[in-house]
């Protein structure tokens, strides 16, 4: 098993995995509708829910004599999948404070994080039940669809740049799209933490 309480530390990765999803999704309907801030408290709410459930798995951490990973690599991951939330949240600050942009590909990359973030909570599951084969093969979707993003990234920085006649709104959508190639940072270096786990414990 990943831990032997099914305990404290896979329960919530779990946990933690499911808030990623949630708040993806989220983060997705901010770009339908014409009030993001609607959405805001939703995604504050799911942030500090996470921020709860790492200081769990620090807790545990000091509390737990033997680890079948080593402790750096469980904490290293809580904290990478901490920095996702918290970017989201981010965004999703961005979004209601500036009018919901109605840009090519905002959505299609919006969709992407969505399954980089179901993909993690796959790559957890499969560690749980040591399925190390099976880790890589999320963790390689991750690093294909973070490439398909930074291409749309690309493309929606050239719309606005040869399209944004205001250079106050360029700027305020630019902000946007550099949270959202962040967030596609974080879930790559949450794989490469995935995939170091891996390799250890093969």
């Amino acid at each position: 098993m990943f831990l032997r309480k099914k305990d404290v530390f896979h329960k919530t990765f779990e946990d933690i995995s499911l808030n990623l999803i949630e708040s993806a999704e989220i983060l997705l309907s901010s770009f339908h509708s014409q009030d993001p801030s609607f959405f805001l408290n939703n995604i504050h709410f799911l942030e500090k829910k996470t921020n709860r459930l790492v200081e769990v798995i620090i807790k545990e951490l000091n509390s737990t004599f033997v680890t079948p990973l080593e402790r750096d690599d469980i904490f290293h991951l809580a904290i990478k999948l901490d920095k996702i939330l918290d970017l989201m949240e981010k965004s999703a600050v961005y979004l209601a404070t500036y009018e919901s942009p109605r840009v090519p590909d905002f959505e299609k990359i919006a969709n992407i994080i969505l399954s980089c973030c179901k993909e993690i909570k796959n790559s957890i599951e499969k560690l749980s039940r040591k399925k190390f084969s099976d880790v890589r093969l999320h963790t390689t979707r991750i690093y294909r669809l973070e490439q398909e993003a930074r291409s749309n990234l690309f493309q929606s920085l050239k719309f606005l740049s040869t399209t944004s006649e205001e250079p106050l709104l360029f700027i305020k959508y630019r902000d946007i799209l550099i949270l959202l190639g962040q967030i596609l940072a974080s879930l790559v270096e949450a794989a490469h933490c995935l995939n170091i786990i891996i390799l250890k414990n093969c």
